[in-house]
C-alpha cells in the first residue's frame, strides 16, 4: 500500500522533531511513526496543516497560470485564477480523503 499524503506530511513532522534514528557507523535512518504511541496525533497535525494550504497564495496561483502576480495580462491559453484555484483545492481535498491507495 503506498503511503496516503497525509502519511507522508504526519512522517516529515515526526522526523522534523528528531524523532529519526542513527545506528553506529551508518547514516540517519528513517523513524518508526507507525509504531509511535502519538501516530494519531501526528496524523492530526499533518491534516491540519495540508487544510491550512487550501487557499493558494497569489504566487502559486501565478505560477500555475502563467501570468506574473503583478501582471494583469489576460490571454486564451492561460488558466484562469478561478481555475487555477480551484484545480489547487481539488488537489487539497484529495490529498485529504485519500487513504494511501
Amino acid at each position: 500500500m503506498t503511503e496516503s499524503m497525509i502519511e507522508k506530511v504526519a512522517r516529515a513532522i515526526y522526523d522534523s522533531e528528531g524523532n529519526q534514528t542513527k545506528e553506529p557507523g551508518k547514516n540517519w535512518r528513517p523513524s518508526r511513526l507507525e509504531d509511535d504511541e502519538n501516530k494519531e496525533l501526528y496524523l492530526d497535525y499533518a491534516r491540519a496543516a495540508i487544510e491550512a494550504m487550501r487557499e493558494p497564495s497569489s504566487r502559486m496561483v501565478g505560477a500555475a497560470t502563467g501570468v506574473p502576480i503583478q501582471s494583469n495580462v489576460v490571454s486564451e491559453t492561460y488558466v484562469l485564477d478561478e481555475e487555477a484555484t480551484a484545480i489547487w483545492q481539488g488537489m487539497i481535498t484529495a490529498a485529504l480523503e485519500e487513504n494511501g491507495e
